[in-house]
């Protein structure tokens, strides 16, 4: 009995150490260097493209997450980030598209690498592996089976360190990339972002959450600058 309360009263301390609710950082991650880009009570540190804030009733905070509801138009973070990992979790509409961009410029995000983020069981573009759920949208396919169902919530982990990207969702690599070397380059060439110049060469900018149509949900969204 003496050694089952000790056992308790050791995980229940662990608990409080390692784990965190919703939008709450445990101590680890604040002895990590974690930092949360969402507080899950407003939309601080977001905007809009070219503005000071956010479209009235584009984007809400419901439940402690972050929703685009309708015509919210893309939001950007109000900080750059260079080297740097993110994580969140999200999830999406029947049918619903929508994406995660590196690195922007702040006025736009054209040639922006893209997490995309997609209903694949329903939508269209779920059907081609370069444009599914996980994907480096138009460039690098995404495995299949990684995805969730709309709906469900999925966990992205994405780390960038000079050239190279890695994206996971749902624990599973899904990008693994150097956007100087010769095999990037080349699907690069054969993908959607052909004709795009400077597609990738960006090494600092914001994150931005897409707006494509249709409603997507976004927690626990935090950041660690490597």
């Amino acid at each position: 009995m003496v050694n089952m309360m000790r056992f308790i009263c050791l995980f229940s301390l662990l608990s409080l150490i390692c784990f965190a609710g919703h939008n709450e950082l445990s101590e680890l991650e604040k002895k990590e260097g974690w930092v949360h880009l969402f507080n899950g009570k407003d939309l601080t540190g977001w905007t809009n493209f070219n503005s000071d804030k956010i479209k009235e009733g584009g984007w809400i905070v419901e439940d402690g997450c972050l929703r685009m509801v309708k015509d919210g138009e893309d939001i950007v973070s109000t900080k750059n980030f260079k080297d740097f990992e993110i994580k969140l979790e999200w999830k999406i509409s029947e049918k619903g598209n929508s994406g995660i961009f590196f690195r922007c410029d702040p006025k736009n995000r054209s040639g922006s690498p893209e997490m995309q983020i997609l209903d694949d069981l329903n939508h269209g573009n779920g059907k081609d592996p370069k444009t599914s759920a996980g994907a480096l949208y138009g460039v690098i396919p995404a495995p299949k089976g990684v995805s969730k169902s709309a709906m469900e919530w999925h966990q992205v982990h994405a780390i960038l360190k000079g050239t190279h990207y890695q994206f996971f969702l749902n624990g599973v690599k899904t990008a693994d990339f150097d956007t100087q070397s010769e095999e990037f380059l080349k699907l690069k060439s054969e993908g959607k972002m052909s004709k795009k110049k400077n597609y990738a060469q960006r090494l600092e900018g914001v994150i931005v959450l897409q707006d494509h149509g249709k409603s997507v949900w976004f927690r626990n969204i935090k950041v660690r600058e490597l």
